[in-house]
């Protein structure tokens, strides 16, 4: 079929040099190329499809055996003759003449060609019961990688309109829902399902999910069960009530899993437990995350996730030291009002007890 492309693009050439050579005018040259080019598409699509118009021919061809051997019992039905008066029962319920008429008329052959040819309709008929057990299970995987892929499509779509987004993750989910039902335990789907979740704003449903995903990926590699947990604390800082604790545990147990080799991942993934620990107001170990990410960020500089990485981090770092310096100042300011109130500082646990021992002696 390539051969006919390649006929069809110097036909093409041969034209367009006819037509210069021949100083042919514009109108002519397009007149040219009007018919051309539709009939070359045509013959592309043909080449295109030929996988499929072969998988078509052979379902035919096996049809047509399965077919002859239905239509050849509904012929033997007839040629069987059931004991009477006419026929004894020592004589034979079928009369060979008629059946080697029969078997010619039906194309099976004659005598012993007939017999191979029925041998290996029925070889056929069996190996195809087999091939298809075989081979369900495969036919089920295509289907569920198809609706992911057609998932894929509809996720990727980048739409302004909410409701128009909405819609296009909705039908994402319906597809991913689908593979889920032809394997639950496709872990593929089950990620790709709670990630839909996420962006239609059900971080619960999400949530299950990614649990759901852990449990899966449980005895895979550290990569795809770090992923997992990564997506785990997603849903959990998306709730209504946001889990951060939970979210940076999460996200701790999926730094301990992932491979060194990982550096973008590990980095994003100190950046990220930053993120978490500010919230919590934690920002020594903050600042910790986020010079973790500094550092893996320095050995792939020259990559652009590196740069923009580099970026922000430093950014961080920055707002980081000025909510420290911030929080130092209230501090600050609320114990010097104290003092010019005339009252004693609060004493620590630490002395409070001293205090207190103190006392008792």
């Amino acid at each position: 079929m390539s051969g006919d492309i390649w006929h069809v693009v110097l036909e093409l050439w041969a034209g367009v040099a006819e037509g210069v050579m021949s100083g042919g005018t514009t109108a002519k040259f397009v007149s040219f190329l009007i018919p051309a080019i539709p009939a070359s598409y045509g013959i592309y699509v043909k080449w295109r499809n030929s996988g499929y118009r072969l998988v078509d021919r052979l379902e035919e061809f096996i049809g047509d055996q399965e077919k002859r051997l239905v239509d050849a019992r509904a012929k033997l039905a007839d040629l069987v003759e059931v004991p009477s008066p006419n026929r004894s029962i020592e004589k034979p319920a079928i009369s060979s003449h008629s059946l080697g008429r029969a078997l010619r008329k039906m194309h099976w052959g004659y005598g012993t060609a007939a017999a191979n040819d029925l041998d290996n309709a029925s070889r056929i008929s069996s190996q195809q019961a087999k091939l298809a057990m075989r081979r369900s299970r495969e036919h089920e995987q295509r289907q569920a990688l198809a609706h992911l892929l057609l998932g894929a499509r509809s996720a990727s779509k980048q739409i302004k309109d909410l409701n128009e987004r909405n819609a296009a993750r909705a039908e994402a989910l319906a597809h991913f829902e689908k593979a889920l039902e032809i394997d639950a335990n496709d872990a593929d789907a089950v990620e790709y399902a709670g990630m839909m979740l996420l962006e239609l704003a059900n971080p619960a449903g999400a949530l299950d999910r990614f649990n759901q995903l852990i449990t899966l990926r449980e005895n895979a590699s550290g990569a795809p069960l770090a992923r997992a947990y990564r997506l785990q604390a997603t849903a959990y800082e998306s709730l209504p009530l946001p889990l951060y604790r939970n979210a940076s545990t999460a996200l701790g147990r999926a730094l301990q899993l992932m491979p060194a080799s990982a550096a973008l991942d590990r980095a994003l993934t100190h950046e990220h437990q930053a993120q978490l620990r500010i919230r919590l107001r934690n920002f020594g170990v903050a600042n910790t995350s986020l010079q973790n990410a500094l550092t893996i960020y320095q050995t792939i500089r020259t990559s652009r996730e590196g740069k923009m990485g580099l970026e922000r981090v430093m950014n961080a770092l920055a707002d980081l030291n000025r909510m420290q310096a911030g929080e130092s100042q209230a501090e600050s300011s609320a114990s010097g009002a104290q003092m010019e109130a005339g009252s004693e500082p609060q004493p620590s646990w630490v002395a409070l007890l001293t205090k207190t021992a103190k006392l008792r002696d």
